[in-house]
């Protein structure tokens, strides 16, 4: 490749990681990844060198999707200088016409299957999920009640009875954690879509 040729290739693949790296941040697109095991993690085409050292737990599930929305993450995916990207993001942002670009924002924000939307509808299947996990858990433990109650009235299979049950509270403790967090999570989306949906109809009437 020629030395223009390479100085264009390195200005237009500078210019889409600046594009990438303002929509993650405006939350207008999203890196590639999956949830497993309730913990987020990127593709394999989306994992950088970056990311080696972040895991995420169950205190911060998405800590790998927050990491690959940052401009570190998008300077390594493009293969760009991150100062150069911080730059053009820059120029980006203030060539724009900032009412413009919030109507935008907001536009695509509202419109059907915008992120709102998705947002609602990611967390919806999440709660329903994590409340089927919590009425099996619920059950598994009501299972060993009679087995607990009867050790302890006849002093017979203590020692499993104790050990079977400790298992299950745990269990069931860390799955009330991950249902408090989820509730809370649905509660936000749900709280966001009304008030999108509120703001989108002040803007019909007015208009």
């Amino acid at each position: 490749m020629s030395a223009p040729s390479r100085r264009q290739d390195a200005e237009a693949r500078l210019q889409e990681a600046a594009r990438v790296a303002i929509a993650r941040e405006d939350r207008a697109e999203s890196p590639r990844g999956e949830w497993r095991d309730r913990l987020w993690y990127p593709a394999a085409d989306e994992r950088q060198a970056c990311c080696a050292n972040i895991t995420p737990t169950e205190v911060n599930r998405q800590a790998l999707e927050s990491h690959c929305r940052t401009r570190a993450h998008v300077a390594q995916l493009f293969d760009v200088p991150l100062l150069e990207l911080r730059r053009a993001v820059k120029r980006a942002r203030e060539a724009g016409d900032q009412p413009s670009r919030q109507g935008q924002r907001f536009r695509l924000l509202s419109s059907p299957g915008g992120p709102a939307e998705t947002l609602y509808e990611v967390s919806r299947g999440v709660h329903g999920a994590a409340l089927r996990e919590l009425g099996d858990e619920a059950r598994r433990f009501a299972g060993i009640l009679p087995r607990l109650i009867s050790a302890a009235e006849t002093g017979e299979g203590v020692p499993e009875s104790l050990e079977s049950a400790t298992a299950s509270i745990d269990r069931l403790r860390l799955t009330l954690e991950y249902c408090r967090q989820v509730e809370a999570t649905y509660d936000a989306a749900r709280a966001v879509r009304e008030t999108v949906a509120a703001l989108l109809d002040q803007r019909k009437q007015s208009a």
